[in-house]
C-alpha cells in the first residue's frame, strides 16, 4: 500500500468510526467495536458521530410545536 492509498484508508476509517457513532444513538445501541478500537483518532471520530447525532436530536425536541 502507498502513503496516499494508506492515508485514505484510515479516513475512510474515521469516516465509518464517525457514521456508525451517529447509527449507534440513533438505533440506541452502544455495541461498536469503534467504541474501543485502540487509535484515539478513530474513537474520537465515533464518539463525535454519536454525540452528534445526541445534539441533533435535542435540537430537534427543542423546534417541536
Amino acid at each position: 500500500m502507498t502513503g496516499k492509498a494508506t492515508l485514505e484508508a484510515y479516513e475512510q476509517m474515521l469516516a465509518n468510526a464517525y457514521d456508525v457513532g451517529r447509527a449507534d444513538y440513533l438505533t440506541g445501541t452502544r455495541h461498536s467495536w469503534y467504541e474501543f478500537h485502540p487509535e484515539l483518532d478513530v474513537r474520537q471520530a465515533y464518539l463525535r458521530g454519536y454525540n452528534d447525532a445526541k445534539a441533533c436530536g435535542r435540537r430537534h425536541e427543542l423546534t417541536k410545536p
